[in-house]
């Protein structure tokens, strides 16, 4: 396992310690159609941010919707930096979504599924962005959680 995919792992378990306790939902369990509204929140070290997820079950497509704060002080203020990562559920029935385009920065959002009729998801969400006019780069990562 990489760095990567370890601190992935130890932040989806403290997402929601009762999820950790839950195994996510397999392809097989998520509806097989309609598309369903996620609001909930992004909480990584420095802030709590509100932030959504759009699933159409019927395409398997997945969009994000999040926003990070203003952070810093002084000269090293960044602005609220917004996302909208886009990507597709796979095989297993997770999903990993990326953004677009990456100008100034991005974020990625993993998630699974839990809960009858997948009324949970969760998972990480990893930002990397300039702040401000690129001298410096800002990155936060942390966990999320969000209910239809």
């Amino acid at each position: 396992m990489t760095k990567l995919s370890k601190s992935v792992a130890v932040a989806l378990l403290l997402a929601s310690p009762a999820l950790a306790q839950q195994k996510p939902l397999t392809a097989n369990q998520l509806p097989k159609s309609g598309v369903i509204s996620y609001s909930g929140t992004f909480t990584s070290i420095d802030f709590t941010a509100p932030m959504a997820v759009t699933v159409d079950f019927g395409t398997g497509a997945v969009s994000a919707d999040i926003t990070v704060p203003q952070l810093g002080s002084d000269n090293s203020i960044s602005p609220p930096q917004e996302f909208k990562p886009t990507g597709m559920l796979d095989i297993d029935g997770d999903f990993v979504a990326v953004p677009t385009i990456f100008i100034g920065g991005g974020g990625i959002i993993q998630g699974n599924f839990y809960g009858h009729g997948a009324g949970t998801v969760a998972g990480t969400i990893i930002t990397q962005f300039c702040a401000p006019d690129c001298g410096l780069i800002r990155t936060r990562g942390g966990s999320f959680t969000a209910q239809q």
